[in-house]
């Protein structure tokens, strides 16, 4: 007898698989770092924090994105930097072929 497609659990069309994946593998990715438990040597007391480089990597990347759209404001041409187009003509010397 053969097997509907549509029907199959490894269908990835199938809503609830979906989900039920990625919950699990969002389950395992939180889960393993707290079975894996290792003595920290923490410098600071806000070193030992659980996910402190993870949500110092989020602010340091928030901080970049803000810059750079700060940056690219001040560095940005203007509209007209080329001319306007509308208002322009091709020279007189043009060949026919590339008009």
């Amino acid at each position: 007898m053969k097997q509907d497609p549509d029907k199959s659990p490894l269908n990835f069309s199938n809503r609830a698989f979906k989900w039920l994946v990625i919950l699990m593998s969002v389950f395992l990715l939180i889960e393993i770092p707290l079975l894996i438990s290792h003595a920290r040597h923490a410098y600071f007391k806000i070193d030992g924090w659980f996910a402190f480089y993870a949500l110092l990597g989020l602010i340091a990347c928030a901080i970049l994105v803000v810059l750079a759209r700060a940056l690219g404001g001040l560095v940005r041409r203007d509209k007209s930097y080329y001319g306007n187009q509308e208002e322009e003509s091709l020279p007189e010397d043009l060949d026919e072929r590339l008009r």
